[in-house]
Formats: C-alpha cells, sequence, structure tokens
C-alpha cells in the first residue's frame, strides 16, 4: 500500500505541474502575444487529467471504494471532470483566453486539496451510510454539475473582462481584441462576436450543469431515504443544492424569456458559481448536517 500511495502523490504532483505549466502558458499567450503558448497550454491541461485520472484510479486500487468519499478525493473528481470539460471545449470551439480563466480555477482546486488536512485526505474505511452503490452516481453528478458552471464562471468572468476592455476602447478610441474561433461559431474577429461567444460558452455550460445537478438531487434523496428513511430533510448542503438549482434556473429562464445576453448573464452566472462554492464548501464548515461529517460531501 504504502508504494501506491507514492504512486498517487507522484501522479497529483504532476497534476499540479501540468494546470501550474498551462496557467503560465495561457497567461503568456495574453501578454507575450505567443501564438503557439496556447497549444502549449491545452497540452499542459491534458496532463493534469492524466494526473487527475491516475491519481483517482490508484486510489480506488488501494482504498477499495470509488474515491469520492471524501473533500480529497472529491476535489480530485471535481478536477478531473473540469479538465476534460475544459479539453472538449478547446478541441471544439478553440476559444482564446478561456484557458486563462480555466487554468488559475483548477489550479486553485488542487492547491486547496493540497493543503488540506491528512484526515481529509486520508483514505479511511467507509462509513455505513457511504457504503452504497449510489456514493458513485449522485457524488459524480454533483461534481459532473460543479465543474460545468466552475467553467461558466470562468467563461462569464473574461466576457466581463472582454465588456470592460471594449468600452475603454471605445472611450479612447482604441480598436477591437480578436478573438480566434473554432468550427462551431467560425471565425470570430472582432469585440462584439468576442462577447457573444462567451456568452454562449457561458450558456452552454449552464445548459450542461442545470440537468445533470437536478439529477444529483433526485439521486441524492433516493439514497438519503434509503439510508435515513427520508427523501428530504432540509440538511444545509440539501437545502443550499435547491438554491443553487433555482439560481441557475432563474438564469436560463431570464435567458429564454427574456432574451439576457449581456452582461447581466454573466453577473448570473457569477451568483451562480458563489451559490456553488456555498453548497460545495461553505455548508462543511458552517453549518451541521448528515452532509458534514468529517466534512464529506
Amino acid at each position: 500500500m504504502n508504494n501506491l500511495v507514492v504512486i498517487e502523490t507522484i501522479f497529483v504532483n504532476t497534476l499540479f505541474g501540468g494546470v501550474l505549466a498551462a496557467m503560465i502558458f495561457f497567461w503568456a499567450e495574453i501578454i507575450g502575444k505567443l501564438t503557439w503558448a496556447r497549444l502549449a497550454g491545452a497540452a499542459c491541461m491534458a496532463l493534469g487529467l492524466v494526473g487527475a485520472s491516475g491519481a483517482m484510479v490508484v486510489r480506488y486500487v488501494y482504498a477499495g471504494y470509488p474515491p469520492l468519499s471524501n473533500l480529497f478525493e472529491s476535489l480530485l473528481g471535481l478536477i478531473f471532470a473540469l479538465l476534460a470539460m475544459y479539453l472538449v471545449i478547446e478541441w471544439r470551439m478553440k476559444p482564446k483566453y478561456f484557458g486563462a480563466t480555466a487554468a488559475p480555477l483548477a489550479f486553485l482546486l488542487i492547491g486547496f486539496a493540497s493543503i488540506l488536512p491528512a484526515r481529509l485526505k486520508d483514505a479511511h474505511p467507509l462509513m455505513p451510510a457511504l457504503q452504497s452503490y449510489w456514493l458513485k452516481i449522485h457524488v459524480s453528478l454533483m461534481l459532473i454539475s460543479y465543474a460545468a458552471f466552475f467553467l461558466a464562471f470562468g467563461a462569464a468572468v473574461v466576457y466581463l473582462i472582454l465588456h470592460r476592455r471594449g468600452q475603454r476602447d471605445d472611450q479612447g478610441g482604441g480598436g477591437t481584441l480578436a478573438l480566434e474561433g473554432g468550427s462551431t461559431f467560425g471565425q470570430v474577429r472582432t469585440q462584439s462576436t468576442a462577447l457573444a461567444f462567451f456568452d454562449e460558452i457561458t450558456y452552454r455550460l449552464i445548459l450542461l450543469g442545470f440537468p445533470i445537478l437536478a439529477l444529483g438531487i433526485i439521486t441524492g434523496g433516493i439514497w438519503a431515504n434509503a439510508a435515513w428513511g427520508t427523501y428530504w430533510s432540509w440538511d444545509p448542503k440539501e437545502t443550499w443544492s435547491l438554491i443553487t438549482w433555482l439560481v441557475y434556473a432563474g438564469y436560463l429562464h431570464a435567458r429564454l424569456t427574456r432574451d439576457w445576453r449581456d452582461q447581466r448573464a454573466a453577473v448570473f452566472a457569477i451568483v451562480g458559481f458563489v451559490s456553488v462554492m456555498v453548497t460545495y464548501l461553505g455548508v462543511n464548515y458552517l453549518a451541521q448536517g448528515l452532509h458534514t461529517y468529517g466534512s464529506l460531501l
């Protein structure tokens, strides 16, 4: 087992190094205008995905259960989903500037995971409530939805930065920003099209995460009934999951019925991200309930 722990550490370090290098390359692309740096950054993100995958597989081998039972393991799963989604977007759309927000998000997550105390990182025997096949179903769905919302937050931040910079350019008589698009949107060149591009990415990611979050809440209720005899107990994490779902339902309602496609929609997406952070981490430290034992999901 000790050898497997060492191998797991190597994979985690690979994840950390890959994401750190990706962040440097993506910022070099912006600051130094190095066109090749985005490809290098994407390759480093792929290396990080290999590290996350390897660490999860090794943990599964020596722990004997899906690596989704404590905060460290859930962070690995979240990073895995985030990197995988980013790479799909990079492959399909090739969005300039997006990696400069996606990589720091992944870096902060792995940095946070690395400083957790041992009790929240080490593998321990599963408590009875977690000894269920619903563990991998419910927690996986929640983490995939969170990953989509994290990336939607990143896209919304890019949107607001480009919008603000465009306002300064308009006031100062500057030019437009160039953004290279992929096969989905064609070649995106102007400031207004760049904004539409990131608005669309934000929308699509929320549209992906919203039903997955709903499925996560539903499967959580089924699991809760099997474990504790009730589908819903207004536990803090349950309550905040519902609040998060309602926030994103509000975003989609405003988008589809009122055609919110400007900075208001981006701010709405950021509010949703704050709700995700409260749901995922905040209630673990600020509240007590069925989901907060040992800071587990």
